[in-house]
């Protein structure tokens, strides 16, 4: 579970499942910034849930959600941040689109 786990994030990293660097910096400039803001806050909660999720399965009876609110809250806080990111960027994406020729 850990190896697909670290093949998901390399997989976000490496463009397979994201967007590319390269791919983002063809949209603009002012594209190429939130998108790789939005891949660091992608990669970081999910390394965080991840993190949670291995901590459960590995001892289950001793978990204590009160020990892990700081953690649970910090996973919560980048999912919020990633939603703000998206929400920017599909602004941003449909002012492109409506000046695409199609």
């Amino acid at each position: 579970m850990l190896e697909h786990a670290n093949s998901v994030k390399q997989n976000i990293i490496d463009g397979k499942t994201f967007l590319t660097d390269q791919e983002a910096a063809i949209l603009g400039v002012s594209v190429v910034g939130p998108t790789i803001e939005l891949k660091m806050h992608m990669i970081t909660a999910f390394d965080k849930v991840m993190a949670l999720f291995f901590s459960v399965l590995n001892n289950p009876v001793d978990f204590d959600i009160r020990k892990s609110s700081k953690d649970i809250s910090g996973a919560l806080w980048s999912g919020i941040i990633i939603s703000k990111n998206i929400d920017s960027l599909s602004k941003q994406m449909l002012a492109i689109s409506k000046k695409s020729i199609m």
